[in-house]
């Protein structure tokens, strides 16, 4: 999987040219965020999640990131 896919919505979740999609939340009672993805494998899917766990990790050690209320 591109590590760099063309996004083309970002309205409810993050949308990829490939069909692929996730969505990233904060937990309301939890300090962790939700990772929900959907795509055509499982190793598509195991892919986008960790570029997305490594892009979350990687603004948090930057200090980018901040949680949701």
């Amino acid at each position: 999987m591109c590590l760099n896919p063309q996004v083309v919505s970002v309205h409810t979740g993050i949308i990829l040219e490939n069909g692929s999609w996730c969505l990233v939340r904060s937990s309301g009672t939890e300090p962790v965020f939700r990772i929900y993805t959907e795509a055509a494998s499982p190793e598509e899917k195991e892919a986008l999640q960790q570029a997305v766990k490594q892009a979350l990790f990687l603004e948090i050690e930057e200090g980018k990131a901040g949680w949701m209320s």
